[in-house]
Protein backbone atom coordinates (compact mmCIF):
# COMPACT_ATOMS: atom_id res chain seq x y z
CA UNK A 1 0.00 0.00 0.00
CA UNK A 2 1.03 4.13 -0.43
CA UNK A 3 -0.34 6.81 0.50
CA UNK A 4 -0.64 8.38 4.79
CA UNK A 5 -3.85 8.99 5.39
CA UNK A 6 -3.84 12.83 6.64
CA UNK A 7 -7.46 13.68 6.90
CA UNK A 8 -10.43 11.37 7.62
CA UNK A 9 -14.20 11.81 8.93
CA UNK A 10 -15.78 8.61 8.53
CA UNK A 11 -19.11 10.16 10.07
CA UNK A 12 -19.82 7.65 13.50
CA UNK A 13 -21.00 11.20 14.82
CA UNK A 14 -21.70 13.96 13.92
CA UNK A 15 -22.87 17.18 16.18
CA UNK A 16 -24.61 20.26 13.94
CA UNK A 17 -24.76 22.87 16.62
CA UNK A 18 -21.07 22.49 18.01
CA UNK A 19 -18.00 23.47 16.78
CA UNK A 20 -16.10 20.51 15.43
CA UNK A 21 -12.47 19.75 15.00
CA UNK A 22 -13.14 19.04 11.26
CA UNK A 23 -15.78 20.99 10.12
CA UNK A 24 -17.85 24.58 10.13
CA UNK A 25 -21.44 24.85 8.39
CA UNK A 26 -20.97 28.14 6.42
CA UNK A 27 -18.83 29.13 3.43
CA UNK A 28 -16.36 32.06 4.29
CA UNK A 29 -18.24 34.82 3.20
CA UNK A 30 -21.23 33.76 4.76
CA UNK A 31 -23.59 31.13 4.88
CA UNK A 32 -26.29 32.53 3.37
CA UNK A 33 -25.49 34.53 0.51
CA UNK A 34 -27.13 33.40 -2.22
CA UNK A 35 -25.06 32.08 -5.58
CA UNK A 36 -25.30 30.94 -8.76
CA UNK A 37 -28.55 31.43 -8.82
CA UNK A 38 -29.83 29.27 -6.55
CA UNK A 39 -33.01 28.89 -4.35
CA UNK A 40 -30.69 27.21 -1.23
CA UNK A 41 -30.41 29.10 2.25
CA UNK A 42 -27.48 27.44 3.91
CA UNK A 43 -28.25 26.85 7.60
CA UNK A 44 -25.36 27.93 9.58
CA UNK A 45 -25.69 25.22 12.29
CA UNK A 46 -22.68 26.11 14.29
CA UNK A 47 -22.50 29.61 15.05
CA UNK A 48 -25.06 31.20 17.24
CA UNK A 49 -26.75 33.99 15.79
CA UNK A 50 -25.88 33.19 12.06
CA UNK A 51 -28.31 29.83 11.77
CA UNK A 52 -31.15 31.93 10.27
CA UNK A 53 -34.85 32.95 11.32
CA UNK A 54 -36.33 30.38 13.92
CA UNK A 55 -37.27 26.75 12.52
CA UNK A 56 -34.46 26.54 9.82
CA UNK A 57 -34.58 23.12 8.93
CA UNK A 58 -30.93 21.47 10.22
CA UNK A 59 -29.98 19.80 6.93
CA UNK A 60 -27.39 17.50 8.74
CA UNK A 61 -27.85 14.26 10.13
CA UNK A 62 -26.03 10.59 10.87
CA UNK A 63 -27.10 7.28 10.31
CA UNK A 64 -25.52 3.77 10.50
CA UNK A 65 -21.83 6.22 9.88
CA UNK A 66 -23.68 7.99 7.05
CA UNK A 67 -23.61 12.00 6.82
CA UNK A 68 -26.71 13.57 4.91
CA UNK A 69 -27.24 17.36 3.70
CA UNK A 70 -30.65 17.68 3.39
CA UNK A 71 -32.45 19.79 1.48
CA UNK A 72 -36.36 20.60 2.51
CA UNK A 73 -38.44 23.37 1.10
CA UNK A 74 -39.40 25.62 3.43
CA UNK A 75 -41.08 29.04 4.08
CA UNK A 76 -40.43 32.20 5.59
CA UNK A 77 -36.35 32.61 4.77
CA UNK A 78 -34.23 35.03 4.05
CA UNK A 79 -33.41 36.60 0.46
CA UNK A 80 -36.13 34.88 -0.92
CA UNK A 81 -34.92 31.87 -0.63
CA UNK A 82 -37.24 28.88 -0.24
CA UNK A 83 -34.87 25.30 0.47
CA UNK A 84 -33.15 25.04 3.65
CA UNK A 85 -29.86 22.85 2.59
CA UNK A 86 -26.14 22.53 4.11
CA UNK A 87 -23.00 23.07 3.33
CA UNK A 88 -19.52 22.19 4.87
CA UNK A 89 -16.19 23.44 5.15
CA UNK A 90 -12.41 22.68 6.99
CA UNK A 91 -11.20 26.43 6.10
CA UNK A 92 -9.21 27.37 9.60
CA UNK A 93 -9.58 22.84 10.74
CA UNK A 94 -7.71 21.06 7.88
CA UNK A 95 -5.80 22.44 4.90
CA UNK A 96 -3.26 21.02 2.50
CA UNK A 97 -1.19 21.17 -0.87
CA UNK A 98 -1.29 18.15 -3.00
CA UNK A 99 -2.55 14.84 -1.72
CA UNK A 100 -5.64 12.33 -2.94
CA UNK A 101 -9.09 13.30 -2.08
CA UNK A 102 -12.00 11.07 -1.94
CA UNK A 103 -15.26 10.49 -0.70
CA UNK A 104 -17.76 7.83 -1.08
CA UNK A 105 -21.49 9.22 -1.87
CA UNK A 106 -24.77 8.39 -2.78
CA UNK A 107 -26.53 11.37 -4.98
CA UNK A 108 -29.95 12.55 -4.98
CA UNK A 109 -33.01 12.03 -6.84
CA UNK A 110 -35.22 14.38 -7.70
CA UNK A 111 -34.37 17.37 -10.03
CA UNK A 112 -33.14 20.83 -9.34
CA UNK A 113 -30.79 19.43 -6.61
CA UNK A 114 -26.35 19.80 -7.18
CA UNK A 115 -24.36 18.31 -5.00
CA UNK A 116 -20.52 18.73 -4.77
CA UNK A 117 -16.78 18.06 -3.41
CA UNK A 118 -14.53 20.63 -4.07
CA UNK A 119 -11.22 22.33 -2.91
CA UNK A 120 -10.70 26.06 -2.71
CA UNK A 121 -7.18 27.74 -1.65
CA UNK A 122 -7.09 29.08 1.79
CA UNK A 123 -5.71 32.44 1.18
CA UNK A 124 -9.64 32.79 -0.43
CA UNK A 125 -7.77 33.50 -3.85
CA UNK A 126 -10.27 32.84 -6.78
CA UNK A 127 -9.48 30.98 -8.91
CA UNK A 128 -8.37 28.51 -8.39
CA UNK A 129 -10.76 26.05 -8.02
CA UNK A 130 -10.17 22.33 -7.92
CA UNK A 131 -13.75 20.53 -7.99
CA UNK A 132 -13.43 16.54 -7.47
CA UNK A 133 -17.31 15.85 -8.33
CA UNK A 134 -20.69 17.65 -9.33
CA UNK A 135 -23.61 16.62 -9.91
CA UNK A 136 -27.08 17.69 -11.36
CA UNK A 137 -29.99 15.35 -9.96
CA UNK A 138 -31.47 16.09 -13.84
CA UNK A 139 -28.87 13.81 -15.29
CA UNK A 140 -28.47 11.18 -12.81
CA UNK A 141 -26.39 8.85 -15.02
CA UNK A 142 -23.28 11.41 -15.07
CA UNK A 143 -21.16 13.92 -13.08
CA UNK A 144 -18.53 16.29 -14.25
CA UNK A 145 -15.37 16.91 -12.99
CA UNK A 146 -13.43 20.90 -13.24
CA UNK A 147 -10.33 22.58 -12.53
CA UNK A 148 -10.45 26.45 -12.83
CA UNK A 149 -7.08 28.15 -13.08
CA UNK A 150 -5.27 31.46 -14.30
CA UNK A 151 -7.16 34.83 -14.03
CA UNK A 152 -7.00 38.66 -15.72
CA UNK A 153 -8.33 41.83 -15.13
CA UNK A 154 -11.76 41.15 -16.37
CA UNK A 155 -12.23 38.17 -14.12
CA UNK A 156 -11.49 35.31 -17.83
CA UNK A 157 -9.72 32.13 -16.80
CA UNK A 158 -8.90 28.92 -18.65
CA UNK A 159 -10.34 25.48 -17.06
CA UNK A 160 -10.58 21.73 -17.77
CA UNK A 161 -13.11 20.06 -17.46
CA UNK A 162 -14.36 16.53 -17.98
CA UNK A 163 -18.06 14.53 -18.37
CA UNK A 164 -18.10 10.90 -17.20
CA UNK A 165 -21.49 9.62 -18.47
CA UNK A 166 -23.10 6.10 -18.62
CA UNK A 167 -22.32 5.28 -15.21
CA UNK A 168 -26.14 4.10 -14.32
CA UNK A 169 -27.75 6.21 -11.72
CA UNK A 170 -25.88 7.34 -9.40
CA UNK A 171 -28.64 8.27 -7.00
CA UNK A 172 -29.30 4.35 -6.38
CA UNK A 173 -26.19 3.84 -4.43
CA UNK A 174 -22.51 5.11 -3.22
CA UNK A 175 -19.56 5.17 -5.33
CA UNK A 176 -16.36 6.86 -4.61
CA UNK A 177 -15.34 9.98 -6.04
CA UNK A 178 -11.22 11.17 -5.74
CA UNK A 179 -8.82 13.56 -7.33
CA UNK A 180 -5.10 12.98 -6.77
CA UNK A 181 -3.42 16.31 -6.96
CA UNK A 182 0.24 16.17 -7.28
CA UNK A 183 2.91 19.23 -8.04
CA UNK A 184 3.46 17.89 -12.06
CA UNK A 185 -0.38 16.83 -12.45
CA UNK A 186 -4.04 16.15 -11.53
CA UNK A 187 -5.63 12.89 -11.94
CA UNK A 188 -9.68 12.32 -11.33
CA UNK A 189 -11.00 8.30 -10.37
CA UNK A 190 -14.41 7.17 -10.48
CA UNK A 191 -14.80 3.83 -8.58
CA UNK A 192 -10.93 3.49 -8.35
CA UNK A 193 -10.54 4.30 -12.16
CA UNK A 194 -8.85 7.02 -13.61
CA UNK A 195 -11.40 9.36 -15.74
CA UNK A 196 -9.68 12.55 -16.31
CA UNK A 197 -6.04 13.85 -15.96
CA UNK A 198 -4.53 17.66 -16.90
CA UNK A 199 -1.20 18.93 -15.86
CA UNK A 200 -1.15 21.01 -12.17
CA UNK A 201 -1.39 24.75 -13.37
CA UNK A 202 0.89 27.40 -11.69
CA UNK A 203 -1.62 29.13 -9.28
CA UNK A 204 -2.25 25.41 -7.74
CA UNK A 205 0.51 24.88 -5.35
CA UNK A 206 -0.84 26.17 -2.27
CA UNK A 207 -2.92 24.87 0.66
CA UNK A 208 -6.60 24.09 -0.26
CA UNK A 209 -9.34 23.50 2.18
CA UNK A 210 -12.34 20.91 1.32
CA UNK A 211 -16.05 21.40 0.98
CA UNK A 212 -19.11 19.44 0.53
CA UNK A 213 -22.50 21.15 -0.18
CA UNK A 214 -25.78 20.60 -1.78
CA UNK A 215 -27.10 23.51 -4.24
CA UNK A 216 -30.43 23.97 -4.90
CA UNK A 217 -31.07 25.31 -8.39
CA UNK A 218 -33.84 28.21 -9.58
CA UNK A 219 -35.54 29.85 -12.33
CA UNK A 220 -32.07 31.89 -12.96
CA UNK A 221 -29.77 28.98 -12.61
CA UNK A 222 -28.16 26.73 -15.21
CA UNK A 223 -29.36 23.44 -13.07
CA UNK A 224 -33.68 24.60 -13.18
CA UNK A 225 -35.85 25.06 -10.39
CA UNK A 226 -36.13 21.83 -7.83
CA UNK A 227 -39.09 19.73 -8.47
CA UNK A 228 -40.22 20.86 -4.48
CA UNK A 229 -39.26 17.40 -3.29
CA UNK A 230 -36.95 17.06 0.14
CA UNK A 231 -33.16 14.93 -1.09
CA UNK A 232 -30.63 13.84 0.46
CA UNK A 233 -26.46 14.30 -0.22
CA UNK A 234 -25.23 11.45 1.77
CA UNK A 235 -21.68 10.82 2.48
CA UNK A 236 -20.12 7.53 4.22
CA UNK A 237 -16.52 9.03 4.03
CA UNK A 238 -14.44 12.08 3.20
CA UNK A 239 -10.57 11.16 3.35
CA UNK A 240 -7.44 12.74 2.62
CA UNK A 241 -4.11 11.00 1.96
CA UNK A 242 -0.44 12.33 0.76
CA UNK A 243 -0.89 10.56 -2.32
CA UNK A 244 -3.39 7.83 -3.80
CA UNK A 245 -3.55 4.84 -1.92
CA UNK A 246 -3.08 1.09 -2.63
CA UNK A 247 -5.02 -1.90 -1.45
CA UNK A 248 -7.26 -2.08 1.48
CA UNK A 249 -5.79 0.41 3.77
CA UNK A 250 -7.75 0.90 7.78
CA UNK A 251 -7.93 4.05 9.17
CA UNK A 252 -8.37 4.37 12.92
CA UNK A 253 -11.84 3.69 13.86
CA UNK A 254 -11.06 0.11 12.07
CA UNK A 255 -13.30 0.94 9.34
CA UNK A 256 -11.41 -0.05 5.73
CA UNK A 257 -11.13 1.89 2.57
CA UNK A 258 -12.44 -1.50 0.68
CA UNK A 259 -15.94 -0.08 -0.72
CA UNK A 260 -18.73 -2.72 -1.75
CA UNK A 261 -18.83 -3.25 -5.34
CA UNK A 262 -20.96 -0.85 -7.55
CA UNK A 263 -23.44 -1.52 -9.33
CA UNK A 264 -22.10 -0.29 -12.93
CA UNK A 265 -23.23 -1.17 -16.39
CA UNK A 266 -22.30 -4.46 -18.40
CA UNK A 267 -19.53 -3.65 -19.89
CA UNK A 268 -20.34 -2.86 -23.58
CA UNK A 269 -19.38 -5.25 -26.71
CA UNK A 270 -16.89 -3.13 -28.84
CA UNK A 271 -17.08 -2.61 -32.75
CA UNK A 272 -14.67 -0.54 -34.74
CA UNK A 273 -15.45 2.11 -37.03
CA UNK A 274 -13.77 3.78 -39.54
CA UNK A 275 -15.27 6.49 -40.45
CA UNK A 276 -13.79 9.35 -43.75
CA UNK A 277 -14.94 12.68 -44.45
CA UNK A 278 -14.30 13.95 -48.12
CA UNK A 279 -14.01 17.59 -47.88
CA UNK A 280 -12.86 20.89 -49.05
CA UNK A 281 -13.67 24.54 -47.96
CA UNK A 282 -13.34 28.15 -48.80
CA UNK A 283 -10.25 29.98 -47.16
CA UNK A 284 -11.19 33.70 -45.82
CA UNK A 285 -7.80 35.49 -44.40
CA UNK A 286 -5.57 33.08 -45.32
CA UNK A 287 -7.10 30.34 -42.94
CA UNK A 288 -9.02 27.55 -44.15
CA UNK A 289 -12.14 25.53 -42.82
CA UNK A 290 -11.96 23.18 -40.16
CA UNK A 291 -14.02 20.62 -38.76
CA UNK A 292 -14.69 18.47 -35.74
CA UNK A 293 -15.58 14.36 -36.15
CA UNK A 294 -17.79 13.33 -33.27
CA UNK A 295 -19.88 10.32 -32.60
CA UNK A 296 -22.67 10.62 -30.15
CA UNK A 297 -21.69 13.76 -29.22
CA UNK A 298 -18.07 12.36 -28.53
CA UNK A 299 -15.28 14.46 -30.58
CA UNK A 300 -12.56 11.33 -31.97
CA UNK A 301 -10.99 13.75 -34.61
CA UNK A 302 -11.00 17.18 -35.70
CA UNK A 303 -9.24 18.19 -39.27
CA UNK A 304 -8.91 21.39 -41.50
CA UNK A 305 -9.45 21.31 -45.05
CA UNK A 306 -7.84 22.61 -48.06
CA UNK A 307 -9.49 23.75 -51.43
CA UNK A 308 -8.99 20.43 -52.98
CA UNK A 309 -11.16 17.34 -51.91
CA UNK A 310 -9.85 14.94 -50.00
CA UNK A 311 -10.22 11.91 -47.48
CA UNK A 312 -9.56 12.92 -43.92
CA UNK A 313 -10.10 9.10 -42.03
CA UNK A 314 -10.91 8.56 -38.48
CA UNK A 315 -10.71 5.52 -36.29
CA UNK A 316 -12.76 4.79 -33.10
CA UNK A 317 -15.17 2.07 -31.04
CA UNK A 318 -18.56 2.16 -30.45
CA UNK A 319 -21.10 0.23 -28.60
CA UNK A 320 -21.46 -2.88 -31.46
CA UNK A 321 -24.75 -3.64 -32.90
CA UNK A 322 -26.26 -0.03 -31.64
CA UNK A 323 -27.13 3.23 -34.06
CA UNK A 324 -24.76 5.70 -33.66
CA UNK A 325 -24.77 9.46 -34.75
CA UNK A 326 -21.49 10.56 -36.53
CA UNK A 327 -21.07 14.16 -36.80
CA UNK A 328 -19.22 16.50 -38.91
CA UNK A 329 -19.07 19.64 -37.35
CA UNK A 330 -18.12 22.88 -38.96
CA UNK A 331 -16.80 25.34 -36.81
CA UNK A 332 -15.09 28.20 -37.74
CA UNK A 333 -16.96 30.25 -40.65
CA UNK A 334 -17.03 33.75 -41.30
CA UNK A 335 -16.53 36.37 -43.76
CA UNK A 336 -13.37 38.75 -44.34
CA UNK A 337 -12.99 41.40 -46.54
CA UNK A 338 -15.80 39.83 -48.85
CA UNK A 339 -13.98 36.09 -48.43
CA UNK A 340 -16.65 33.66 -46.86
CA UNK A 341 -15.28 30.34 -45.60
CA UNK A 342 -17.18 27.92 -45.82
CA UNK A 343 -17.14 24.02 -45.57
CA UNK A 344 -17.93 21.58 -48.33
CA UNK A 345 -18.41 18.20 -47.74
CA UNK A 346 -18.54 15.55 -50.43
CA UNK A 347 -19.32 12.20 -48.75
CA UNK A 348 -18.97 10.59 -45.56
CA UNK A 349 -18.25 6.93 -45.39
CA UNK A 350 -18.35 4.55 -41.97
CA UNK A 351 -17.07 0.89 -42.03
CA UNK A 352 -17.76 0.88 -46.17
CA UNK A 353 -20.93 2.40 -46.53
CA UNK A 354 -20.91 5.28 -48.02
CA UNK A 355 -23.61 8.21 -47.11
CA UNK A 356 -24.30 11.69 -49.62
CA UNK A 357 -24.79 14.75 -47.17
CA UNK A 358 -28.42 14.84 -48.68
CA UNK A 359 -29.10 11.78 -47.79
CA UNK A 360 -32.77 11.04 -45.87
CA UNK A 361 -31.02 10.23 -42.83
CA UNK A 362 -28.45 13.34 -42.51
CA UNK A 363 -29.53 16.55 -40.84
CA UNK A 364 -28.40 19.66 -40.55
CA UNK A 365 -27.83 21.57 -37.06
CA UNK A 366 -27.17 25.10 -37.74
CA UNK A 367 -25.39 27.12 -35.08
CA UNK A 368 -25.39 25.66 -31.52
CA UNK A 369 -26.04 21.62 -31.82
CA UNK A 370 -29.28 21.46 -30.18
CA UNK A 371 -31.51 20.40 -32.39
CA UNK A 372 -33.91 23.37 -32.86
CA UNK A 373 -32.61 25.21 -36.29
CA UNK A 374 -32.45 21.88 -38.14
CA UNK A 375 -33.14 21.53 -42.47
CA UNK A 376 -32.48 18.64 -44.54
CA UNK A 377 -28.51 17.87 -44.87
CA UNK A 378 -26.61 19.50 -47.50
CA UNK A 379 -23.02 19.37 -48.88
CA UNK A 380 -22.26 23.29 -48.71
CA UNK A 381 -22.05 24.32 -45.16
CA UNK A 382 -22.37 28.04 -45.14
CA UNK A 383 -22.93 28.17 -41.72
CA UNK A 384 -21.23 27.06 -38.34
CA UNK A 385 -23.17 23.81 -37.83
CA UNK A 386 -23.00 20.28 -37.77
CA UNK A 387 -24.09 17.36 -40.27
CA UNK A 388 -25.62 14.31 -38.37
CA UNK A 389 -25.88 11.65 -40.19
CA UNK A 390 -28.30 8.69 -37.89
CA UNK A 391 -26.12 5.29 -39.49
CA UNK A 392 -28.32 2.24 -38.24
CA UNK A 393 -27.03 -0.58 -36.29
CA UNK A 394 -26.00 -3.21 -38.99
CA UNK A 395 -23.37 -0.56 -40.02
CA UNK A 396 -22.16 -1.54 -36.60
CA UNK A 397 -22.11 -5.17 -36.28
CA UNK A 398 -20.29 -6.93 -33.86
CA UNK A 399 -19.45 -9.72 -36.19
CA UNK A 400 -18.57 -7.76 -39.11
CA UNK A 401 -15.78 -5.08 -37.65
CA UNK A 402 -12.66 -5.45 -36.83
CA UNK A 403 -12.18 -3.84 -33.46
CA UNK A 404 -10.41 -0.68 -33.39
CA UNK A 405 -8.28 0.91 -30.11
CA UNK A 406 -9.55 4.02 -28.49
CA UNK A 407 -8.00 7.31 -29.63
CA UNK A 408 -5.16 8.30 -27.91
CA UNK A 409 -5.96 11.39 -25.93
CA UNK A 410 -5.58 13.12 -22.50
CA UNK A 411 -8.18 10.82 -20.49
CA UNK A 412 -7.60 7.31 -20.20
CA UNK A 413 -11.48 5.47 -21.29
CA UNK A 414 -12.98 3.39 -18.50
CA UNK A 415 -14.76 -0.15 -20.09
CA UNK A 416 -17.86 1.01 -18.97
CA UNK A 417 -17.78 4.88 -19.03
CA UNK A 418 -17.87 7.12 -21.45
CA UNK A 419 -15.43 10.19 -20.79
CA UNK A 420 -16.22 13.58 -22.63
CA UNK A 421 -13.87 16.43 -21.28
CA UNK A 422 -12.78 19.14 -23.02
CA UNK A 423 -9.53 21.85 -22.12
CA UNK A 424 -11.04 25.32 -22.92
CA UNK A 425 -10.16 28.97 -22.39
CA UNK A 426 -12.47 31.82 -22.57
CA UNK A 427 -9.62 34.10 -23.52
CA UNK A 428 -8.87 33.71 -27.25
CA UNK A 429 -5.62 33.96 -26.81
CA UNK A 430 -5.33 30.80 -24.64
CA UNK A 431 -7.67 28.94 -26.50
CA UNK A 432 -6.12 25.36 -25.42
CA UNK A 433 -7.17 21.78 -27.37
CA UNK A 434 -10.14 21.23 -28.81
CA UNK A 435 -13.04 20.27 -27.04
CA UNK A 436 -14.44 16.73 -26.76
CA UNK A 437 -18.26 17.31 -27.65
CA UNK A 438 -21.24 17.43 -25.20
CA UNK A 439 -24.32 15.55 -25.96
CA UNK A 440 -26.32 18.08 -27.41
CA UNK A 441 -29.57 16.78 -25.68
CA UNK A 442 -28.61 18.29 -22.96
CA UNK A 443 -28.34 21.58 -24.06
CA UNK A 444 -31.70 22.80 -25.35
CA UNK A 445 -31.47 26.29 -24.39
CA UNK A 446 -27.89 27.95 -25.64
CA UNK A 447 -26.50 28.65 -28.73
CA UNK A 448 -22.92 28.74 -27.87
CA UNK A 449 -21.77 25.86 -25.17
CA UNK A 450 -18.62 24.39 -24.11
CA UNK A 451 -19.92 21.07 -22.68
CA UNK A 452 -23.66 21.67 -21.52
CA UNK A 453 -26.50 24.20 -20.47
CA UNK A 454 -24.42 25.69 -17.29
CA UNK A 455 -24.29 28.94 -15.65
CA UNK A 456 -23.50 32.46 -18.05
CA UNK A 457 -20.67 30.93 -19.84
CA UNK A 458 -21.00 27.64 -20.38
CA UNK A 459 -19.22 25.45 -17.29
CA UNK A 460 -19.82 24.17 -13.70
CA UNK A 461 -18.63 26.88 -11.46
CA UNK A 462 -19.66 27.79 -8.09
CA UNK A 463 -18.79 30.90 -7.83
CA UNK A 464 -20.10 32.96 -11.39
CA UNK A 465 -20.67 35.81 -8.43
CA UNK A 466 -17.59 36.92 -8.06
CA UNK A 467 -17.89 39.83 -5.23
CA UNK A 468 -18.77 37.32 -2.53
CA UNK A 469 -14.96 35.99 -2.51
CA UNK A 470 -13.49 39.33 -1.31
CA UNK A 471 -11.43 38.52 1.80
Amino acid sequence: MSGTLLFNDEFNGFDAYSKTDKWHTAYHWGAQTPINGETGYYVDTESAGKSGPAGATNPFSVSNGVLSITSTPQDGLPNGQTYATGVLSSMGTFEHTYGYYEIRADMPGGSGFWPAFWLMRTDKAWPPELDVMEYSSRLPNEYATTLHWGNDSGGNHPYAQSFNKDLGDLSKGFHTYGVDWQADKITWYFDGKSVFSTPTPSDMHSPMYLLLNQAVGGSNSWIGNPDGSTQQFKIDYVRVYDSKPTGDTTVPDGSSTATPAPTAPATAIKAGASITVNASGHAAGNVNAHFKLLVDGKQIGDATVGTSAKDYTFSTSVTADQAHKIQVQYDNDTVINGQDRNLVVNKITINGHALSPTASNVSYDRGALDGKDVIKGQSDMWWNGTLVANVDKSVFAAAKAAAVAEPSATVAALDTVNVYNHLVSQTAKSAATPAFGPDAAHMPEHADYHAMAFANDGHFDHHTDLSHLAA
